[in-house]
């Protein structure tokens, strides 16, 4: 099997396009499957004869009553469909584990993604934080209720003291209004930091070196 494995695979595949093909394959889907062909040596034994990319969908299926292993597969030019053994069908997966299922990998091309829209949704949200003016530097607290009459006059009173010429002035609430600080600032709201997070991420995820990408935020003139 490490014969075929490194050399050819079967008479129309030399070994380097398919490991490429099963690279590309597990990091994109998550598991790439080989079907393995088996045949006879002249002693008799049962030995690896081929190997064959699967392209079909395969379904990883246990049974718990006899302890057994297998592959349900659709077919596909290589492989005709039905249920193979364990011993039949090779599986590589990608360096994610799967989250749904017990076996296989997780395809890296999702995960990333996951992080790009991420990425894209918090743009998103500090543009309508920013658009429709939410950044509020304190606001106005009181334990009693307020009549529409109230709510006017005191909305009244804080565009009467807006500009540059009210700065500095004392201003004065009835009905027991206190005024509270935002304890979260636009400081806080640190979105250069988060980006950089999630550009992290996926060079995790593809197995990136940051600085390919032009993180340099950890580079040093010895890296």
């Amino acid at each position: 099997l490490a014969y075929l494995l490194k050399n050819r695979w079967n008479p129309m595949m030399r070994s380097g396009p398919c490991l490429r093909w099963v690279i590309l394959t597990k990091d994109t889907l998550g598991s790439a499957y080989v079907r393995v062909e088996w045949g006879t040596s002249k002693a008799g034994n049962r030995i690896p004869k081929a190997l064959w990319p699967i392209t079909g969908a395969v379904d990883p299926l246990w049974d718990d009553a006899t302890g057994t292993a297998w592959y349900r597969i659709t077919g596909d030019d290589f492989t005709p469909a039905g249920t193979y053994s364990s011993d039949d069908v090779l599986r590589f997966d990608s360096q994610l584990p799967a989250t749904s299922i017990s076996v296989g990998g997780r395809s890296l091309a999702e995960a990333a993604a996951l992080n790009i829209g991420l990425s894209i949704q918090l743009e998103k949200f500090y543009e309508r934080l920013l658009t429709n003016g939410n950044h509020f530097p304190g606001y106005l607290e009181t334990d009693k209720a307020l009549s529409p009459e109230d709510l006017r006059e005191v909305r009244d009173s804080l565009k009467g003291g807006s500009g540059i010429l009210q700065a500095g002035s004392v201003r004065i609430f009835q009905n027991g209004l206190h005024y509270k600080q935002n304890p979260m600032t636009m400081g806080d709201i640190d979105l250069i930091a988060q980006q950089t997070w999630v550009l992290q991420q996926t060079c995790r995820v593809c197995g990136v070196p940051p600085q390919e990408v032009y993180d340099l935020s950890r580079s040093t003139y010895s890296n």
